[in-house]
């Protein structure tokens, strides 16, 4: 009232769209768009390739800690034509007995980050040959290994599908050959569907599918805006 009497104007109430930017926005409903805004958090780059197995026993064991795929399976990966050299060399084994990959057989191999579909990390991850690769149908066995982990969080059994998202992370990586401690520049999303039924699993497949290419095209358009700038 003094104030009023004095002249001096009362402070408006906070206006609604001020009082609507104060409350953080509920999170989408979706699950599909809940994996899209997480990928962006975890900082994903462009999609490599999706690599797809039904598991078997020896791979639903935990203490086996690894995922086997026959050069068919993992060829998404290999002929990608992502992969740098250096890339290659470790998943290949260097080809030289002095190599520093085959130095400890605990660090062979490709290093990813591994995650699940709720953003839950299991860790640097290992992707590389086991035995040769020779013959126009491409013999040999890759094993993506530290795999038991998630196994033995996700209740994993043979008959189940996982799928693995393969994604590159920003930035672009350094030309020379990956260092022991050096860190991941590529990042792999395991994806598991607990259904024996094939045609279950097919439409479980699909429907996750769409936040992959909702991921892709936020994505796109991210890098227009930045390009703008």
């Amino acid at each position: 009232m003094a104030e009023a009497q004095n002249g001096a104007a009362a402070a408006p109430p906070p206006a609604d769209h001020a009082i609507a930017a104060a409350v953080p926005a509920p999170p989408p409903t979706d699950p599909r768009d809940q994996m899209v805004i997480m990928l962006q958090q975890l900082g994903m780059g462009n999609l490599v390739c999706k690599l797809r197995k039904q598991v078997d026993a020896s791979d639903a064991k935990p203490n086996q800690s690894r995922l086997q795929l026959t050069y068919q399976l993992a060829r998404g990966l290999l002929e990608s034509g992502d992969l740098t050299d250096g890339e290659k060399r470790l998943i290949h084994g260097g080809g030289g007995d002095n190599d520093l990959s085959k130095k400890k057989k605990k660090s062979s191999g490709l290093k990813l980050d591994g995650y699940d579909r709720h953003g839950r990390r299991y860790g640097p991850m290992r992707f590389g040959r086991v035995g040769s690769v020779d013959g126009k149908n491409g013999n040999g066995l890759y094993r993506l290994k530290s795999f038991g982990r998630f196994v033995a969080a996700n209740g994993l059994r043979a008959g189940h599908t996982v799928v693995a998202w393969v994604f590159r992370l920003p930035p672009p990586p350094p030309p020379e050959e990956e260092e022991e401690d050096a860190p991941a520049r590529l990042a792999v999303m395991l994806l598991d569907y607990p259904s024996c039924d094939p045609e279950m699993v097919e439409a479980m497949v699909e429907w996750e599918d769409e936040a992959s290419k909702k991921f892709g095209a936020a994505s796109g358009i991210v890098k227009i805006s930045n390009a703008g700038n």
